[in-house]
């Protein structure tokens, strides 16, 4: 999440926590608007960073070995000069983009590898899928939401929604999981709205009278599952 050119703008990885919970994104915009000191990184999470850039690189190397033209977005400069390169990218008819910059409104995301496909979309006989790697062995509920994300922004800009959405796990597998993009594109509609009055006012505190008289019922409930 960032502020640009004046207004709250959302990405994949805020539509995941405001799914997972709320008061994280009420936090997420308190820092923005009133930063705090932040905690030191933790050493694991930037191993498992150091092995996920590996794991991208890997499959990019991959990617250049078969032969493809891949046209690689740096990540240096501002998003608008980002997205600007993308779409000429994408105009040139690139087999595959790096790190492509994506933009729609209070939508923006950066695609691990957008790749070329044969069909038909505003920019020619051909559209661009998104193909995102993780070091998961396995394709979960989040990544798919990520996906989705990509793929509306793609639709914007290539005036179709990708037919299917790729994700290169980190297993042996040498093909990447699919989804079809008709089960996920639905996700982000309205949810910047939803995302920003969660941000705008913390959520509401628990009333300690009726979480007195619901204790009893929430033990209870407990072995049926958390709510979020």
């Amino acid at each position: 999440m960032r502020i640009h050119h004046g207004q709250l703008v959302f990405s994949a990885t805020d539509l995941v926590n405001f799914l997972g919970c709320r008061h994280a994104s009420y936090l997420d915009r308190r820092q923005l608007d009133d930063p705090m000191p932040i905690a030191p990184p933790d050493p694991l999470l930037e191993l498992l960073q150091a092995k996920g850039m590996q794991h991208e690189r890997q499959h990019l190397e991959s990617l250049r070995a078969r032969g493809k033209g891949i046209v690689e977005i740096e990540a240096t400069g501002s998003l608008i000069d980002r997205v600007a390169k993308t779409r000429a990218a994408m105009a040139s008819g690139a087999e595959v983009i790096y790190q492509g910059a994506l933009l729609d409104g209070q939508w923006h995301g950066y695609a691990d590898f957008l790749v070329k496909v044969p069909g038909t979309s505003k920019l020619g006989p051909y559209l661009y899928e998104p193909v995102d790697t993780k070091l998961s062995l396995t394709a979960k509920p989040k990544h798919a939401i990520q996906l989705a994300v990509y793929a509306r922004l793609l639709a914007a800009e290539q005036g179709v929604a990708p037919p299917t959405m790729h994700i290169v796990l980190g297993t042996t597998r040498s093909q990447p999981f699919v989804w079809p993009t008709s089960i996920t594109t639905s996700m982000p509609r309205g949810s910047a709205w939803r995302i920003s009055c969660a941000r705008c006012r913390p959520p509401p505190r628990a009333n300690p009278a009726v979480t007195a008289r619901s204790a009893g019922g929430a033990t209870a409930a407990s072995g049926l599952g958390r709510a979020r």
